[in-house]
């Protein structure tokens, strides 16, 4: 884009479909985050477990809760073994002691003897519970002792603001026609007040470039912008390192055109950037969607642009 050329470029400001908006009122309530304490757990993400009331214990599923279980040995019934019978040693097994009823025996001719007590239950037909120790409880499997994660805010200690539903603001956008491009979408611009470009800088820059690519550094888009930003006249560039750039570019145009080579080494590979259609007269250096925008805040107050690349002023005129 040389001196006096006429460009159209997308409008910046609607990107160009030609309506432009305003945003509803920030909401009071959430001072516009769209966020709200959750009232449920009061920001804390917890709330007391509704399964086992806060305890982190709940009935264990073995013993329902009496930390007891039936006796594997005995099978509940506490004795090993039936009753045994034994001979009557009053009657001698007979039934009868002259002629009338054995009063020990009741004219059975034998007693019977209880079986052996179970060892294990010691006779009760119960053991200790193994599962929870027979203390009847065991962990609350939906908690972390007591504390279980709130289900309003599923533990983000935020929710939707009540009020504004969310969005952070009341009521809705208000849509209006584009007052930079008055609704076209674009502008037609022209360049004047071209100055040529400053060769120190320049060379400067290629010298920055060349350390970069000496790296094996891979830059975007917006960091290459930021380097070109914080690349002044400084000498962070060695003495004998720009006489010999000075002496290898005389002229300003193949410098440019080394610069613009060394950019395209960095620039990370298949990286896209949106970009407005402007760039700089001099050095041809096409700047980002922030960048263009600056130029073109610029150019609405008539005020002069430098290159942030080779210095170069100018000016771009609306048409």
């Amino acid at each position: 884009m040389s001196k006096g050329s006429s460009v159209k470029i997308e409008c910046p400001k609607c990107d160009g479909n030609g309506w432009a908006s305003i945003p509803p009122p920030k909401c009071t309530a959430c001072v516009g985050t769209g966020k709200e304490i959750c009232p449920s757990c009061n920001g804390t993400k917890q709330v007391s477990c509704t399964v086992c009331e806060g305890t982190g214990k709940i009935d264990c599923d073995e013993c329902y809760g009496s930390g007891k279980i039936i006796c594997a040995k005995c099978e509940g019934e506490g004795n090993l073994g039936e009753f045994q019978r034994e001979r009557c040693d009053l009657c001698g097994g007979k039934g009868k002691v002259e002629n009338i009823n054995c009063a020990k025996c009741l004219g059975k001719g034998y007693v019977e003897k209880d079986p052996i007590k179970c060892n294990v239950c010691g006779g009760s037909g119960e053991m200790s519970c193994q599962y929870c120790e027979g203390s009847g409880k065991s962990s609350c499997p939906n908690c972390d002792l007591g504390k279980a994660v709130c289900d309003t805010c599923y533990g983000r200690a935020e929710i939707s603001c009540s009020a504004c539903l969310g969005t952070g603001g009341i009521g809705d956008e208000k849509i209006y026609l584009c007052d930079l491009c008055e609704g076209k979408g674009y502008s037609n611009i022209k360049i004047s007040s071209v100055s040529s470009p400053d060769l120190d800088r320049v060379l400067i820059m290629i010298a920055s470039l060349q350390d970069k690519v000496s790296e094996g550094t891979s830059l975007s888009h917006n960091e290459l912008e930021k380097m070109i930003h914080r690349v002044e006249h400084s000498s962070k560039v060695g003495k004998a390192k720009y006489e010999q750039l000075k002496k290898k570019y005389k002229d300003v145009n193949s410098a440019i055109a080394e610069m613009q080579k060394l950019q395209k080494k960095i620039v990370k590979e298949g990286e896209t950037v949106k970009q407005i259609n402007l760039q700089c007269p001099s050095c041809a250096y096409i700047p980002g969607t922030e960048l263009a925008e600056e130029w073109l805040e610029s150019s609405q107050l008539n005020e002069f642009i430098i290159c942030v690349v080779c210095s170069a002023t100018f000016q771009i005129n609306k048409l």
